[in-house]
Parts: structure tokens; sequence; C-alpha cells
């Protein structure tokens, strides 16, 4: 049997080196993908609509005082200083539903009219603590969540009518 010189030796290693690192690449590359795909399907099918996590949010935030049913009969209504708004006669008592103030009157840079001093908590400043956001744009983005959630309670006529 004739020996192989050793560079062509080095030479045949380092291409089936190269062949096995390549392999190991694409496989890699191919378990990646698929994880990249399963990701991508989870999150398709946990996103929320904006209204969705607005509804989320109102039930852990505002029932407490505004009620589950969005016309203040909360727990804690009856120790407030001012009983909580109907939330579902906002665009009866405005004739249009009021995004821009409501957005402000949520966040805590608005007072509220007829609450006195502050019986609604700043929220804006709650979610930063609470939910362990950083980024205002998200505060603000989950803060315009909860309205598109009371744009949807709004009732058409005054109740009893």
């Amino acid at each position: 049997m004739m020996s192989m010189h050793p560079f062509r030796r080095l030479i045949t290693v380092m291409m089936g080196l190269g062949v096995l690192f390549f392999l190991a690449l694409s496989c890699n590359n191919n378990a990646n993908e698929a994880a990249a795909t399963e990701t991508e399907a989870v999150a398709e099918s946990t996103a929320k609509t904006p209204v969705q996590e607005g509804y989320e949010f109102y039930m852990s935030y505002c029932t407490m005082c505004h009620g589950e049913d969005g016309k203040g009969g909360g727990v804690l209504a009856d120790s407030l200083k001012m009983p909580p708004l109907d939330l579902t006669t906002i665009t009866l008592r405005r004739a249009e539903f009021p995004k821009d103030i409501l957005a402000k009157i949520i966040a805590g840079v608005e007072d509220v009219p007829g609450h006195g001093t502050g019986d609604m908590p700043a929220w804006q400043e709650t979610f930063k603590e609470a939910e362990r956001i950083t980024d205002d744009a998200v505060i603000t983005e989950k803060i315009n969540n909860i309205v598109a959630y009371l744009e949807t309670i709004q009732l058409d006529e005054w109740p009893g009518e």
C-alpha cells in the first residue's frame, strides 16, 4: 500500500473537517429556523388586540373602583370621596368619545373632574412599578389600549330610556 504524502493527508483531513463543519452548521441552522418558526407561531397565537389587552388591564386595575361592568360599583367605590363615574356613559356625557383626554386622565397628567384631590391614581407611574415597564412608549400604548376597551363599552342611550 502506498503511503500518502503528509501534505496530501493534511489536505484530506482539512477537507473532511470542512465537510463535517458544514453539515453541523447546516443542521444547526435548520434547528434555529424551526425554533424561530415555532416562536413566531406562538407569538401570533398569543397576540392580543389592543381592545383585548385594554380589557385585561381594565380588569386588573380599574374594576376595584369602576366595577367589572364599568358602571362605578367596584368594591372600593363606597370608600372614595366621590363615587366613581359610570364609564359606559362617557360618550353620552360628552357627545363624543374623548380618547386623548381619557388617556391623560388614566396616565394621571390631567385632573379628573369631580375627583377632588385625586382619588384616581396616576396609572402611568403605577404601570411602571407594577408591570415593570420602563419604556414610556409602551406605557402610552397600554393606556391607549385601556381607552380602546372603554370605547367598546359605551352605551348608545341613557340607561332606563
